[in-house]
């Protein structure tokens, strides 16, 4: 079969499946407002069409052409409206986001420059909600814990005082002592390398006036662990 007919039998087996839906549904929710007549070939139909679409394709088409017609004509009134099967569609659509925005993965955009040059002021990603542990939706019980941060991740918390999350690289994990004096980083008494790159300048925007500035600051390449990730001071 060419190319062709591979997809004229495609959009018929298509069609086929969308129609066996609405009529199975006619057949589990509306059975009672069919003649017995109709039900008895509706039924007919459908166990024809099943046995026969991976036997004999052109036997399945002339098959599925005669009742498309018995469809049109006895139960087409029937089917769902139009209406209800895209409020339906929007419902099924809404909650599968809700799941993977709760379970799954949730999009951030940056709002701040904390994280420069890492993350830049509006840059867009998608955060692994479930490979901490998953917390049931609008509180901070977990109910199922993956595995703990490792230091160097970049990790969105939930402040529990203000209630706002904040996205920060993990220095420290359980049982670490971390320091900061001055520009410097100690980790358990040992201080965090770093390596300086060169200068570096961003655009930053003044809270009160809404104006855009360059800000000129040092670039470098800090390592924790076997992390190493751009810092700028």
């Amino acid at each position: 079969m060419d190319i062709k007919g591979l997809y004229k039998k495609y959009r018929i087996n298509k069609r086929y499946k969308r129609l066996r839906e609405q009529t199975e549904w006619i057949i589990g929710h509306r059975a009672d407002r069919l003649t017995e007549e109709e039900l008895k070939r509706t039924t007919e139909f459908l166990n024809r069409l099943k046995e026969l679409q991976n036997s004999d394709f052109q036997r399945f088409r002339n098959e599925f052409d005669k009742f498309e017609d018995f469809f049109k004509k006895h139960l087409d009134k029937h089917k769902k409206g139009v209406i209800r099967e895209n409020v339906e569609s929007i419902l099924w659509a809404a909650a599968i986001a809700l799941l993977l925005r709760s379970f799954v993965i949730e999009a951030y955009k940056i709002p701040s420059g904390s994280m420069i040059p890492t993350l830049l002021i509006g840059d867009h990603l998608f955060v692994n909600k479930y490979i901490y542990g998953l917390k049931i939706p609008f509180t901070f019980i977990k109910f199922f814990d993956y595995r703990k941060p490792k230091r160097g991740e970049v990790v969105i918390f939930t402040k529990p005082d203000e209630g706002k999350d904040f996205i920060k690289r993990v220095i420290g994990i359980e049982g670490d002592t971390v320091e900061v004096r001055g520009h410097d980083v100690y980790l358990n008494g040992e201080l965090l390398k770093k390596e300086y790159i060169g200068e570096y300048e961003y655009p930053e925007k003044d809270e009160f006036t809404g104006e855009y500035r360059m800000v000129k600051t040092q670039r470098y390449i800090e390592t924790i662990g076997d992390v190493k990730h751009d810092i700028i001071l």
